[in-house]
């Protein structure tokens, strides 16, 4: 395994780390799949309340716990504005402390976490953040009582803005989305690594959209080009970053992801790779991640199955003639009909959920009018 520094932390952090929204229902399998990434060398867990239908730290904590020693786990908590959601107002600092000590602790089986990710930050909630008596204030003393051990951010915020958040001072490291298809936080992981943060990437492989071989770029790039080694590769390549936090679900995907880590590509690859996502680089902004969070919908549409069937429509499909095309009206057809996006009856509840502001309803609409 290789290893970076986690920015000016001190810490060394596995290249190829551990991401919590997609393990396996089974217990066996996925206590098995952690104690392979521990084997393997993975170092860093990245966990959060909500994913995997609410049990992503249960899972964790019981896969973990024999290996505790060997790892470093990742908590996440955002905060709220006051009114931000119905009926809601601002985070209490006493509140968000409670969380972590009576909720995410327990549930992680755990007295400690080396990281905890104020989730979900935006640059318009910094001084509410770090004003006298406020929640950083309470992460700073559950630092000072070994209860965690670094503080960062997640964020889905636009560039400009994550840039202010990292040149706040506030944070070790950020987390941020970064791919092939994806490349507009180039400008906030080139400010970290200026000012020392550590960059986690989440979703190095688009949400699985470089992570398929069955649908791989075989059209259009060489057969030797494999698109999640070529994705991974691409994000460990920029020096800012410290990991790429891949969600993996099965050992193939482990035994892919750690190829694809060590092996360097030669010159003449990387000159195809490029040359080809340079293409679909527009394409890559309207990309669904299957993060979920827009779940779920008032009419039952099945939000994230259709825009996944979507991406790989948009992007391999072609003038539509292609088997990638065929592929993608089969896979819609495959859907319940009562949860295609034809049935999306465009209230737009998902869109004030997106954390990547997408305009879901316009993608549903052209889902439905392409493969329906």
């Amino acid at each position: 395994m290789i290893y970076r520094p986690m920015g000016k932390s001190g810490v060394q952090v596995s290249a190829l780390s551990m991401g919590g929204g997609h393990l396996p229902d089974d217990p066996e399998a996925c206590d098995a799949l952690l104690r392979a990434c521990v084997d393997a060398g993975i170092n860093y867990f990245e966990t959060a309340t909500f994913y995997c239908n609410g049990q992503c730290q249960q899972k964790m904590g019981r896969g973990l716990e024999p290996v505790r020693s060997k790892v470093m786990i990742s908590a996440k908590r955002g905060i709220l504005l006051d009114g931000e959601q119905p009926g809601c107002s601002e985070t209490a600092p006493d509140e968000y402390r409670r969380e972590i000590l009576d909720v995410q602790l327990p549930n992680l089986r755990t007295d400690h976490v080396e990281w905890l990710q104020v989730g979900w930050f935006t640059a318009n909630k910094i001084d509410v953040l770090r004003k006298k008596g406020g929640v950083l204030d309470v992460i700073r003393r559950m630092i000072d009582e070994k209860i965690v051990g670094h503080v960062g951010f997640t964020s889905h915020d636009t560039p400009e803005n994550v840039v202010k958040i990292i040149e706040s001072g506030m944070f070790e490291s950020c987390t941020l989305q970064y791919n092939l298809l994806n490349r507009a936080y180039e400008p906030c992981l080139a400010a970290a690594r200026e000012h020392g943060v550590a960059v986690v990437v989440m979703g190095p492989l688009a949400g699985g959209m470089l992570g398929r071989p069955e649908l791989a770029l075989r059209d259009i790039v060489s057969q030797a080009i494999q698109t999640s080694r070529a994705g991974l590769q691409f994000v460990l390549a920029n020096p800012a970053v410290s990991a790429a936090c891949s969600g993996m679900t099965t050992m193939a995907q482990l035994a892919e992801n750690l190829q694809s880590i060590s092996s360097p590509p030669g010159s003449a690859m990387w000159d195809e790779v490029r040359a080809v996502f340079e293409r679909f680089n527009a394409i890559g902004k309207t990309l669904c991640t299957g993060c979920n969070y827009c779940r779920p919908c008032p009419s039952g549409v099945d939000i994230s199955r259709n825009l996944r069937i979507r991406n790989y429509h948009a992007i391999y499909a072609g003038d539509g003639q292609t088997a990638a095309a065929t592929a993608a009206r089969q896979a819609y057809a495959a859907i319940p009909t009562d949860q295609r996006a034809a049935e999306c009856n465009q209230c737009g509840t998902c869109e004030t959920k997106c954390p990547n502001k997408l305009p879901v309803r316009d993608l549903l609409a052209e889902t439905a009018k392409a493969l329906g």
